[in-house]
């Protein structure tokens, strides 16, 4: 007898915690949220969040830290950034420090159900400022003040560590033409929380 009760006890526990409970906010892959209370009424919109990330990136001779700020609804964010960088002039040899300003746009495609991993890609659109150079500057026809445009493609993988916030790692693509006419490429690892 204390079998059958202990039995339809569990059953009746797992029936339970298997029914949504009420108020219990649940997200779809499309960005829209609902909950048990309104499945009637239909799905909201995810409302818009904060994300904060930064970045290294390291390509050959080019190494920005990068900094952004975005507003993430969904899969999508889209944000602004600033950094510090440093361009190696090996040949000459010289070297530029600068601080560049973007604009970005992601959108993570994530997989599987519990989005752990997602994929990314990140576009970039900004102006690299000069503030100093060293070295043999006459070589490398750059002086303080100059600044140029630059366009960057930095997709890759990231995990979700908690919450939102998740660690990325992926390759770069930049095409500046005011360092050598020619596109970059490298890595980048970050931090969105």
């Amino acid at each position: 007898m204390k079998r059958t009760i202990l039995s339809i006890l569990v059953a009746v526990a797992a029936l339970v915690g298997a029914i949504p409970a009420k108020a219990q906010v649940v997200q779809s892959e499309d960005g829209t949220i609902t909950s048990y209370d309104n499945l009637i009424l239909g799905k909201k919109e995810a409302p818009w969040q904060f994300e904060f990330s930064v970045r290294q990136v390291a390509t050959l001779g080019w190494l920005p830290e990068l900094v952004t700020v975005g507003m993430r609804k969904g899969n999508m964010v889209f944000g602004i950034g600033s950094g510090h960088g440093t361009m190696f002039f090996d040949a000459y040899p010289a070297s530029i420090s600068y601080i560049p300003v973007f604009a970005y746009n992601r959108f993570y495609l994530p997989l599987g159900s519990k989005g752990r991993f997602s994929l990314y890609t990140d576009q970039f659109l900004g102006y690299h400022t000069i503030y100093r150079v060293t070295g043999e500057t006459q070589s490398i026809n750059h002086k303080k003040g100059d600044g140029h445009f630059f366009i960057s493609w930095q997709p890759g993988i990231s995990i979700r560590l908690w919450g939102k916030s998740n660690l990325f790692l992926g390759p770069v693509i930049v095409s500046d033409p005011g360092w050598s006419g020619l596109p970059l490429f490298g890595a980048h690892l970050g931090l969105a929380l």
